[in-house]
């Protein structure tokens, strides 16, 4: 083996153990021992080796034709950079140098790399930094006494100062805000971002645009800016070293503007720059009117269940009460049909047995008492159409109270010549429902038609019934005689319409005066008669 051979490095290792690189041979361990050198292990049997670096005490580093590989002496172990072969820009490594200010320098076909190991900062120099040219050449590399690093190429050698690439390293792109627009020009000139740290956004607002610049003397083309509005859209935005941030359809709520820029090579310039952006929502977005919406649909559910709970309760107790009054009027029948017409029956039973005994031997006293039963019977057949009639339907015509009192004052008032009119509000008596106070409304009016068609000697009645204000008013007058009340007591007649006034809860007043007829005025409260609150 030659010392010259061009495409053979050897390296020194401690306990006279040579590091053999050969182009064809690959690299191996040999022993020193004399003037001769034996075999002691094979690492590679195919990496060519342009350069070796003492980077630490056991550390050497490779530059090879497939990018940097490093070797533990102590360890006797190569392995590839792998985290530094991925930043470098060709794997097809020629030198590998150190400069004054410790920064590592490779030359390549594809221009100058400069990077620290420790923090993985890369930086690649081409053409555009004034190089002689992309392509370098092997062997061609060295460091001179002041510190500088000399670099061969095609078309000349590079001479790099240890303080020049320094500026390209530190130099960083500068943010810059252009404007702001929402729904309206917020600002027109550049501004530093941090003026802006907190902007609201008016109410009825859904989109921003901000317009920004990064600004980089040195190689402005190269350098990128990343930005997003977090909480609208967390993913990252690329644009170049200018462009514009557009947010549409944003509701309300606070949302974080964050931008960083990138240096020439794709490193984050420092740390992302923010703004903080509250779009402002009218009073009925707002959380405390959301609440304040959700807390009235909830008592407004429980009240509304409340209501619906007291109105069934209501029904309820409206159907028991229907049906304890039915049960009421079932039994207050069954008393008068056992007390009234039973009696009234047994009376007629009475009458029949005696005419038979005298219709031979005393046939006046015989018809007198036939006479007196078909009276009884005809009294007893009306008290029973009347409490038929006060179960009935006022929804057919026949059932009015109106045409029940016509056919009535027909049958008394028309023999005696004495004209009946009547102005009844047949809605309001329809709304009477229970049959023992429709009963009674009935009775008070036959009392007083019965009075007028015996004792008035009137030639025209009028009968009224009507609502006035909160008080049902039934009234009954005539044109008869009338009398003096201090000399004539109240009959059984004028006693039962005065006592029937009183089981509707109401009041009677009687007025009279000779020769200017009867007048009476029955006042019944509304919401007791018709079981009703207006």
């Amino acid at each position: 083996m030659s010392a010259v051979d061009l495409n053979t490095l050897l390296f020194y290792l401690p306990d006279q153990i040579l590091l053999n690189c050969q182009r064809d041979k690959g690299i191996n361990l040999l022993k020193e021992e004399g003037d001769k050198y034996s075999f002691v292990k094979k690492l590679d049997s195919s990496l060519f080796v342009k350069c070796i670096l003492s980077v630490a005490p056991d550390t050497l580093w490779l530059a090879t034709t497939r990018g940097l590989y490093s070797y533990v002496i102590s360890k006797q172990i190569l392995e590839p950079l792998e985290e530094l072969n991925r930043q470098l820009p060709d794997l097809y490594v020629y030198s590998l140098l150190k400069d004054k200010n410790g920064f590592f320098w490779t030359s390549s076909n594809s221009g100058l790399c400069r990077f620290n190991k420790d923090v993985s900062q890369f930086k690649n120099f081409g053409s555009e930094f004034g190089i002689q040219d992309m392509e370098f050449n092997s062997n061609a590399f060295c460091t001179m006494k002041s510190g500088d690093l000399l670099f061969g190429g095609v078309n000349g050698i590079n001479k790099l100062s240890g303080n020049v690439p320094d500026k390209f390293i530190i130099s960083k792109p500068r943010l810059q805000i252009i404007s702001i627009k929402a729904d309206e020009l917020i600002t027109t000139k550049p501004i530093s971002i941090n003026k802006y740290a907190d902007l609201k956004i008016n109410p009825g607002t859904s989109f921003v645009e901000i317009e920004f610049n990064a600004i980089e003397f040195f190689n402005p083309e190269k350098v990128k800016v990343k930005y997003r509005l977090k909480n609208y859209n967390d993913e990252w935005i690329f644009a170049g070293n200018s462009g514009i941030a557009r947010f549409v359809n944003v509701t309300p709520g606070n949302y974080q503007f964050e931008i960083i820029a990138m240096d020439a090579d794709g490193q984050e310039a420092g740390e992302a720059q923010l703004i903080n952006i509250y779009f402002m929502p009218y009073w009925w977005q707002t959380l405390w009117f959301k609440i304040f919406l959700i807390l009235l649909i909830i008592v407004s559910v429980y009240y509304t269940g409340k209501v619906i709970t007291r109105y069934k309760l209501q029904e309820q107790r409206k159907q028991i009460e229907k049906q304890f009054a039915v049960q009421k009027e079932r039994e207050r029948i069954i008393t008068d049909l056992h007390d009234d017409i039973g009696a009234t029956l047994s009376s007629m039973s009475i009458y029949g047995e005696l005419a038979g005994h005298v219709l031979n031997s005393k046939p006046d006293e015989s018809k007198k008492m036939i006479e007196k039963i078909a009276l009884t019977s005809k009294d007893l057949m009306g008290r029973m159409n009347d409490i038929i009639w006060s179960m009935k339907s006022s929804s057919e015509d026949n059932f009015t109270l109106e045409s029940r009192l016509r056919n009535y004052s027909y049958e008394l008032l028309s023999p005696k010549n004495i004209s009946c009119d009547f102005i009844i509000d047949e809605i309001l008596a329809a709304s009477v429902k229970d049959p023992e106070k429709k009963r009674n409304l009935l009775l008070i009016v036959k009392e007083a038609i019965n009075n007028i068609a015996k004792y008035s000697l009137a030639t025209k009645a009028i009968v009224q019934l009507y609502k006035l204000e909160k008080e049902v008013i039934l009234s009954i007058k005539d044109n008869g005689k009338g009398y003096e009340k201090n000399k004539i007591s109240n009959g059984n007649g004028l006693n039962n319409i005065q006592e029937r006034c009183k089981q509707l809860n109401g009041l009677c007043t009687i007025e009279a005066q000779p020769g200017e007829g009867v007048f009476i005025i029955c006042r019944l409260p509304h919401s007791e008669l018709t079981n009703s609150n207006s």
